[in-house]
């Protein structure tokens, strides 16, 4: 059993500082959470990540438009997170990309 969270944020900025900053929100994700999350990996265009660890996989998408972040959660007690893990990827999206 898992569950899935989807969360898309548009944004007006140039490509590379969204870039710059959805690779920053990633980097402070991973220092805050360093026990939850084994791999953090970028494509060399840096318009997509990937996120794992034991109990979540995600992928972040990046376009000169908007931001999409879909994390899937793994495990009951994962699913049981979903709505504080979608709040917390949005708050810090929209603190990010405003």
């Amino acid at each position: 059993m898992g569950a899935n969270i989807r969360v898309v944020k548009k944004h007006n900025l140039p490509l590379e500082e969204a870039i710059s900053r959805g690779k920053a929100l990633l980097d402070k994700f991973k220092e805050k959470m360093s026990g939850f999350i084994s791999d953090v990996q970028w494509t060399p265009d840096g318009t997509r990540g990937t996120a794992s660890g034991k109990v979540f996989s995600a992928v972040f998408s990046i376009t000169p438009a908007d931001i999409t972040v879909d994390v899937e959660l793994k495990g009951l007690g994962a699913s049981l997170l979903k709505g504080q893990v979608q709040s917390q990827i949005e708050a810090s999206l929209e603190k990010r990309f405003n």
